[in-house]
């Protein structure tokens, strides 16, 4: 009889662990890409894009900030760097004057430590531009290329929001 009540408290402590195991979902949190900063118009220095459908957010180099933003001759020249992964996204427009779409240029552009790419099609759209405060804020996005490699990258979801200096 002993036997058979052993036997039984095992069969239900197998049981037991089988229906824990069987109930337990199997919980998959994916790694989130860091937030893209929000879009803003109050000079906030913020900056990001997706490349290639992941987070890019500017975290400067030692001695040089995450973003510059610039503007001379009608001429914004917007610059981040990403320290952590060796990235950088150059996007300077030419004629600016106002708040609307400006073409993507060659000289416009995205880096990481393979290789250096140049913009081939997009658009980038000025959403403020308020020389009193010095801020330009704003969207993009572009294809770009790297010719010797053959490879491209997508920047999309592209946001900015920064004082500039003269």
């Amino acid at each position: 009889m002993k036997a058979l009540i052993k036997l039984a408290n095992s069969f239900f402590l197998v049981l037991l662990i089988i229906f824990s195991f069987s109930s337990c979902k199997k919980r998959i949190n994916p790694v989130k890409n860091e937030e893209l900063p929000a879009e803003t118009q109050t000079g906030a220095n913020t900056f990001g894009c997706l490349i290639d459908g992941k987070a890019y957010i500017p975290d400067g180099v030692f001695g040089l900030p995450a973003i510059t933003a610039s503007l001379q001759y009608q001429i914004l020249n917007l610059r981040s760097i990403k320290k952590s992964s060796n990235e950088a996204i150059g996007l300077p427009v030419r004629n600016m004057t106002a708040v609307g779409e400006y073409a993507i240029t060659s000289e416009m552009g995205y880096s990481n430590p393979d290789l250096d790419y140049k913009a081939v099609a997009g658009k980038i759209t000025i959403t403020k531009y308020d020389v009193a405060n010095n801020i330009v804020s704003g969207r993009f996005y572009f294809t770009a290329k790297n010719e010797k490699a053959g490879k491209t990258v997508s920047i999309t979801d592209g946001r900015f929001d920064v004082k500039f200096t003269n």
